[in-house]
């Protein structure tokens, strides 16, 4: 896939800022898919939101797929940073995954 195998380590253990769990709708379960899906179709810009939105519909659908409709919110540790992201060793994690 080209994945990079190199990078900062990742860690996505922490507590979610009260700012992500409004904009993302954050449930006890996760992140719903179809949420993501909705806020990239209605996206108009590509700004920082649609970077971690779309890095966040990945994660849950090709990079680090779960058997259920919902991405784990601890990922929003590692996006923060959205400048860092492609610093990370995604491929590492991944693989671990």
């Amino acid at each position: 896939m080209g994945i990079y195998d190199g990078g900062d380590t990742i860690y996505i253990d922490g507590a979610i800022h009260d700012n992500w769990r409004t904009n993302f709708s954050i449930t006890n379960c996760g992140i719903k898919l179809l949420h993501l899906e909705d806020l990239l179709k209605n996206n108009k810009t590509v700004d920082d939101d649609f970077k971690v939105t779309f890095f966040l519909h990945m994660l849950g659908t090709v990079l680090a797929p779960a058997a259920r409709e919902y991405v784990d919110a601890r990922y929003l540790n590692v996006l923060f940073d959205v400048g860092n992201i492609k610093g990370k060793n995604w491929a590492r994690w991944c693989f671990d995954q």
